[in-house]
């Protein structure tokens, strides 16, 4: 019997085993991924960004690391944050200045560095001097949703308990080397995103508090000190989880089953969907690449231990019309693109890139160990 038994367990972990290899195998990886990258996929999962040609940012296992040859070299940073939140790093970056957040019980710090945080700068701590209300033992009163990189600011929504202010969005400024709210918007609406175009117009793309499908969109001319009313974009069509700005008349927002699409800043909305979907089906990403030129959608389709195996379609006229980009399954839950050839792509502790717009996929980092 004991024998029995120990060849039916070496028969599961066998099956096991060979489902995943067979999926690696199948996926037509050109590697499965460098041994020496074990220690940044030790973590709750990599999160990892693009911001130049065969040039990727990111955090794992409590490591910065950043690469500027498609990682045939990688330089890392352990320990950056020594006693901060480490799960839920923010990065964005232009790559001449990158900022991080991390958050505790005191409340959030953002840093920037221009030397890939081998030096950094505390330029801003939210917390309840703020606030006015007490964050420890979680994230309570405040929510972090964006930061613009052009001039410093930085969206959260304020959730008030019994007798405090009314729900709202609140906008902070950094600007050196401190932080005030500098203003809140209508009460009633939650910010879901926010951009910020080289002209200084930044748009906030928020949902009304009882309804996530009813989309909106606040506009500010002067640096976030004044704010339009809130623009209907989607009027309960959908919910929407980013917004780009293409030109200065030209924007999109998108979410998991429509993209909008305005041709004069922000004022009117026309909605547009996914071709490739099938009726109830959503995508699970999307990201743009040359400044919102061309769109790329995730659409997950399968998991196994490892990750979430998922097809990549692209759009070159602003979400009209959609091509399936991967000739093999890959593992992604978001990708990242610089340009139309090279690009990376993150689920859990697994990270691939790519230097052909997606066709095909290197595994980079692989948690072996794991």
């Amino acid at each position: 019997m004991r024998q029995l038994a120990f060849f039916l367990l070496i028969v599961s972990l066998w099956s096991c085993s060979a489902k995943n290899e067979d999926l690696l195998l199948r996926s037509g990886f050109t590697s499965l991924g460098n041994r020496n990258y074990d220690k940044y996929t030790t973590g709750n999962g990599i999160i990892a960004t693009t911001g130049g040609p065969r040039t990727a940012i990111g955090f794992g296992g409590n490591h910065f690391f950043f690469t500027f040859d498609n990682f045939d070299f990688v330089t890392d940073y352990q320990g950056q944050f020594p006693g901060e939140n480490y799960s839920i790093p923010f990065i964005a970056s232009d790559l001449d200045s990158m900022v991080a957040w991390t958050g505790d019980d005191s409340g959030f710090r953002f840093f920037v560095s221009r030397d890939f945080f081998i030096n950094r700068l505390l330029i801003n701590t939210i917390d309840d001097q703020f606030t006015g209300l007490d964050f420890s033992g979680r994230y309570e009163g405040w929510e972090y949703v964006s930061f613009s990189l052009l001039n410093g600011l930085v969206a959260g929504n304020y959730v008030g308990e019994s007798g405090a202010r009314p729900n709202q969005i609140d906008i902070y400024a950094m600007v050196d080397g401190a932080s005030s709210r500098i203003t809140s918007l209508t009460p009633g609406y939650v910010a879901v995103d926010m951009f910020t175009n080289n002209s200084n117009v930044t748009w906030l793309l928020a949902h009304s508090e009882g309804n996530p499908a009813d989309m909106y969109v606040f506009i500010s001319e002067d640096e976030g000190f004044t704010w339009t009313e809130p623009i209907a974009v989607s009027n309960g069509g959908g919910e929407l989880i980013q917004i780009v700005g293409l030109s200065a008349e030209r924007m999109i927002a998108y979410g998991a089953s429509h993209i909008y699409r305005s041709d004069n800043g922000g004022q009117t909305w026309n909605a547009s969907g996914y071709s490739f979907l099938a009726s109830g089906e959503t995508v699970d990403d999307i990201t743009y690449a040359n400044e919102g030129i061309h769109l790329f959608a995730v659409k997950n389709k399968d998991t196994d231990d490892y990750g979430t195996i998922s097809d990549l379609y692209r759009s070159d006229d602003l979400g009209q019309s959609w091509v399936k980009v991967n000739s093999h399954d890959f593992y992604a839950d978001y990708v990242r693109f610089h340009s139309l050839t090279y690009g990376i792509a993150v689920s859990n502790n697994v990270l691939q890139s790519t230097v052909d717009g997606g066709t095909t996929w290197q595994v980079i980092m692989f948690p072996f160990a794991n």
